[in-house]
């Protein structure tokens, strides 16, 4: 049967080239390693046999000098492989040393303009939000929970949200002038009292407040006199004896 069969272009001369190499190696390998002599006297003691066992003696010098090639080959093959992972190895130490050191210096540069924006934005929710802002928003939640009491509590009793705001506003001016006017209410807020005290509440104010103004330590002084005509006033009121 006819077999299509392909060569490879130039398989016979690179054959040719390996064993010519193989026989060349010994030679080479032996002047590198200084044996020169030694090795033109195994040469000369080869060619100095005949017949059959020239021919082993040539097969067996030229297959330790393939055996030589291929270890070289070899080496030099795994001396490029480590010489690529070592340089793969520095190429990543140092992406990673890049990477550290960006990230520091970018760090560095971040933390003074952190905290100047830090103190910029202090600044400005100090002066600028709670100055200007707060109140709107206090008045936002006020509006907010009025609308919750109308909805809640009054939607029945007007009938519309403005009017229930108008409403709640004139009461709450109202309570403003009588506390304004009222002596009592004056008395309680000249001794800084809150809506509810009890009478300890009092003794305990009264105490503190006329405590580095008393007449006996100071002498006569008006503000002495209001606060003591104020806590009479507050236990006469309240039945306080």
């Amino acid at each position: 049967m006819y077999r299509d069969t392909q060569t490879v272009p130039g398989g016979g001369f690179t054959l040719l080239g390996v064993t010519g190499l193989s026989f060349l190696t010994p030679g080479w390998a032996a002047n590198a390693l200084g044996c020169a002599a030694a090795h033109a006297q195994l040469a000369d003691w080869i060619f100095r046999q005949h017949g059959i066992l020239l021919i082993v003696l040539l097969l067996l010098y030229g297959l330790g000098g393939f055996i030589i090639l291929v270890g070289a080959a070899v080496a030099v093959v795994t001396a490029v492989v480590a010489l690529m992972r070592a340089l793969s190895m520095v190429k990543a130490w140092g992406v990673r040393a890049s990477v550290a050191t960006a990230s520091f210096l970018g760090a560095l540069m971040y933390w003074p303009v952190q905290n100047l924006f830090e103190l910029l934005w202090d600044a400005l929710q100090r002066h600028v939000v709670q100055r200007y802002f707060a109140p709107v928003a206090a008045i936002l939640n006020e509006q907010d929970e009025l609308r919750r009491m109308y909805r809640e509590e009054y939607a029945g009793d007007f009938p519309s949200f403005r009017a229930f705001l108008r409403s709640w506003r004139a009461h709450q001016e109202g309570e403003q002038a009588a506390s304004d006017t009222d002596p009592l209410q004056k008395a309680i807020r000249l001794m800084g009292l809150p809506k509810k005290f009890t009478k300890d509440d009092l003794i305990q104010r009264f105490h503190k407040l006329i405590a580095g103004i008393h007449p006996d330590k100071v002498g006569p002084n008006e503000l002495a006199t209001l606060l003591i005509d104020a806590y009479k006033l507050i236990c006469s009121r309240k039945a306080w004896q």
